[in-house]
């Protein structure tokens, strides 16, 4: 907020004597004069111009107007007039000093020059202040050249010009590059939705993945079993029923194997990245990789949904627009790689059929929450899908029936910040940062709930593939728990750089960490940096992807028109 206005200060131009009006007698005096002076929090900064003259009598302090200070041949007094008393005189004939008024145009611009820096960080409204500045600036010179001496201010008038002019140019260079931003997101997603499409070839035709049969949620029934249900549709819409081969393309990448990271190379050895995405437009929100790792899907600021191939550097589709999801804050893929799912900041879940060349189509929608989803998080081995909220509320259903059974737990206070579902079983996991709770899914209750000793509150948390560990992020350090017994194991301290995210590696050996413009894998349990990566500037790394089989690292800073990064975080290519 900004104070200012504008204060009169009274200085001592002069002492003497004089005989005195009032008093009769020759007494000291004091010429006073009166400055106005344009003040910034209460403080003066400006001066503005002198606004008038007097003489104060030293022995009854009265004030006269400066013209007592000429007096006659013989010393007497030549019209004197009290100010703060006046009492007529006999021929006294009172003279106001006749000094030039300040333009008010010329304090106007100095004003609404002052205000541009101000405004420039408001949605570039500098735009408007810095025009003011400079018509007013220039309607102040003309009429104090016209004035013939009445006016003055010209220099506050080119003091508003200068700041008028310098901020007018920095507003319509900021705009530029912001336009131009806009203008580059619009046109690539132009691109993407006019251009035909065509299917990638694959690198080895023979290349294939088996969908094998997965256990189901059986509607109307308390338990998970194992369905013969078709999982997923092919580009053409056709069932695949399970056991049937779908030719994928995967010129670099293979289904999910886990890879450990070599713990013989040099300790903060700087990462590779293999692939980048520049320019994103407004701020990526989240991320995740593909069941496989040749899709990427990224959740963005602006209601928009992107699909990117990793392995060629291209934007295979972008779904915007998706205004009841608001800001896509979470993304998901089902455990074949067969949907995508999207919550947003307005509560809602959506779904998409994703084709073998990552093709989306909308598959409708599902049940959301009254808050904002903060965590997606699919069944790795059934067709169900868990959500956490920002009102601590998780909600599960099945996403391949036409009405699916929904079933909600209101499990926390606070926003959930990570789920953890088990390949088999109906026991499931979840914390709010503060507590873990383990919850049954058939019976929507909570089996044990574990405080998190000596902590307020984490920022950011993640389960470990199997569920058996949690991370938490509290200012600069990271801590690693035992789920089952809600004790800490191990403490990553990055002090004096907080950490904004946090993911585990596939194998438990490591966690990948979000800094400042950084991201560093930390070894466990000992907690020392093995790697890192710089992704330029000092913005912090929040929305991270670790893929399913640890060998690649997606993370991107959190503004506008960042690049978003692929690492590779093996050796392994």
């Amino acid at each position: 907020m900004i104070i200012f206005g504008f204060r009169t200060t009274e200085s001592t131009a002069a002492v003497g004597t004089f005989r005195c009006p009032r008093c009769q007698t020759t007494q000291g005096y004091r010429h006073l004069v009166y400055n106005r002076w344009f003040t910034l929090y209460f403080l003066p900064i400006i001066p503005l111009g002198r606004t008038g003259e007097q003489a104060e009598c030293q022995g009854c302090f009265s004030r006269f107007l400066p013209d007592v200070l000429d007096t006659q041949v013989g010393g007497t007094a030549l019209n004197a007039v009290i100010v703060d008393e006046f009492v007529p005189q006999p021929g006294a004939v009172p003279k106001p000093p006749l000094l030039p008024a300040t333009s008010s145009l010329a304090i106007t611009s100095l004003i609404l020059g002052l205000l541009s820096p101000v405004l420039l960080c408001v949605f570039g409204l500098s735009l408007l202040t810095s025009l003011g500045a400079i018509i007013a600036g220039h309607i102040a010179l003309r009429n104090i050249q016209r004035s013939a001496g009445e006016l003055a201010g010209q220099g506050l008038a080119i003091m508003g010009l200068v700041l008028g002019y310098t901020l007018l140019v920095v507003t319509l260079v900021g705009w530029g590059l912001v336009g131009a931003s806009f203008y580059q997101g619009w046109r690539n997603a132009r691109q993407v939705a006019v251009e035909p499409w065509t299917p990638v070839p694959s690198a080895d035709p023979t290349d294939t993945m088996t969908v094998p049969e997965k256990p189901l949620m059986t509607e109307g029934t308390d338990r998970v079993a194992t369905g013969t249900e078709p999982q997923g549709e092919t580009a053409d819409s056709e069932l695949i029923p399970p056991e049937t081969a779908i030719p994928l393309p995967l010129p670099r990448f293979r289904p999910p194997r886990a890879v450990k990271m070599p713990r013989n190379g040099r300790a903060g050895r700087e990462l590779s990245i293999v692939q980048q995405f520049p320019d994103m437009g407004w701020t990526v929100e989240s991320l995740a990789f593909a069941p496989d790792g040749r899709f990427l899907a990224v959740g963005k600021l602006d209601a928009m949904l992107l699909l990117l191939e990793v392995a060629t550097g291209k934007q295979v589709q972008a779904v915007s627009r998706l205004d009841e999801l608001g800001q896509v804050t979470c993304v998901t893929f089902s455990f074949d790689g067969g949907k995508l799912f999207a919550g947003g900041y307005q509560g809602g879940i959506h779904v998409w059929e994703v084709s073998t060349a990552g093709r989306l189509e909308s598959a409708g929608k599902l049940q959301g929450h009254t808050q904002a989803v903060t965590t997606l998080v699919a069944s790795p081995g059934a067709p169900f899908i868990v959500s956490g909220s920002a009102a601590g509320e998780l909600r599960w259903q099945v996403y391949d029936q036409s009405t699916p059974e929904v079933r909600s737990l209101a499990a926390f206070e606070r926003r959930v910040l990570a789920v953890h579902l088990p390949q088999e079983g109906v026991e499931a996991s979840a914390t709010d940062g503060r507590r873990i709770v383990r919850f049954d899914l058939r019976e929507s209750r909570i089996l044990e709930s574990r405080d998190l000793s000596g902590v307020a509150g984490a920022a950011t948390a993640a389960f470990s593939p199997d569920g058996s560990q949690l991370a938490t992020t509290i200012g600069s350090d990271s801590h690693i728990w035992d789920v089952r017994t809600g004790t800490r194991i191990a403490t990553v301290a990055s002090s004096p750089e907080i950490q904004w995210s946090i993911a585990f590696l596939p194998d438990r050996s490591a966690v990948v960490t979000g800094g400042h413009g950084r991201a560093t894998v930390w070894s466990l349990p000992d907690g020392q940096p093995r790697a890192s990566v710089d992704l330029g500037g000092v913005l912090y790394v929040k929305p991270l992807a670790v893929s399913s089989d640890g060998r690649l690292l997606a993370a991107v800073p959190s503004a506008a028109g960042q690049t978003l990064s692929v690492v590779q975080l093996t050796d392994e290519p």
